[in-house]
């Protein structure tokens, strides 16, 4: 669904439940899983590291692009 400002209320909270259920539903993407891996590599396994931060930066965009559907359901109310 692409994103636009005439998205109804049903419409962005069914795409904040989406992204919701991607942050807790990957299990690479739980903080927990997060931490453990980032406890466990070390500095010189730089490849593992850049997976780790490829999966923070995918946990970074899953919760801004939720922050904007939060944004057009709150000024759909208005």
């Amino acid at each position: 669904m692409a994103e636009s400002n005439t998205l109804t209320k049903r419409e962005i909270f069914e795409q904040i439940k989406i992204l919701q259920k991607e942050l807790m539903e990957c299990p690479f993407n739980t903080l927990d899983k997060l931490a453990d891996a980032a406890e466990t590599l070390n500095e010189s396994d730089e490849a593992e590291f850049s997976k780790l931060c490829d999966v923070f930066e995918m946990r970074e965009a899953n919760l801004e692009r939720m922050l904007k559907f939060y944004e057009k359901m709150y000024d759909t109310a208005e």
